[in-house]
């Protein structure tokens, strides 16, 4: 299974977003690497709650990483550092241990349900989905009744959270906010120790 961290730069946020881009499609390497400012992720930590109160100020960037792209950026990083180029900071680094968010939604016809149901459906076996509250059910006595009225032949309700690996939760929450009846709130992350970057070296202890 993939493994995931939270990554916190000091930069210039357009900067960072050129040179992680730029890096990712000269060296070929693949992977999850998202923005917080492109997502609704709720930040954690403290550096990060402070992040979040100066980031309009465009110094600051909240990456997601998946592993197979972790190590080689925190090297070219470092690699700027050293060599007095442009200069971004990791400020923390953090693996994610698991990631949730809650949702609800309204339905009011049997197709928009189905829809619904699909998309919870292809979340994967990495994902859980706790129900709070689920009730679908059918009134015949309602069929050709307007919409704007309270009475509905079908009605389909639901809230709960979603938690799993910040890979397929990000994926499910981008899918959902789409649909035009699923309300998402903001996704949490579950981060485990503090990385030491400094200045980075791999797993092997190799520079």
């Amino acid at each position: 299974m993939a493994k995931y961290y939270e990554v916190v730069l000091e930069a210039p946020h357009l900067m960072t977003v050129g040179f992680v881009y730029g890096y990712l499609h000269g060296s070929g390497l693949s992977g999850l690497c998202e923005f917080s400012e492109e997502n609704k992720i709720k930040l954690a930590s403290v550096k990060e709650k402070v992040f979040e109160l100066i980031k309009k100020h465009e110094f600051h960037s909240h990456m997601i990483l998946e592993d197979t792209i972790f190590e080689p950026l925190m090297k070219a990083f470092c690699n700027l550092k050293k060599n007095d180029k442009a200069h971004i900071e990791v400020k923390e680094a953090r693996e994610i241990l698991s990631a949730y968010f809650e949702f609800n939604f309204e339905a009011f016809t049997k197709k928009h349900g189905d829809e619904i149901d699909a998309i919870f459906a292809a979340a994967g076996n990495d994902v859980t989905i706790d129900w709070g509250e689920k009730r679908q059910q059918t009134d015949p006595d309602g069929k050709g009744v307007e919409l704007y009225t309270q009475l509905h032949d079908y009605e389909y309700k639901a809230k709960g959270t979603v938690k799993g690996p910040i890979g397929p939760i990000l994926k499910l929450h981008k899918i959902a906010d789409m649909h035009k009846l699923i309300e998402v709130e903001e996704i949490h992350l579950e981060i485990g120790q503090k990385i030491d970057i400094g200045c980075y070296k791999s797993s092997s202890g190799k520079d």
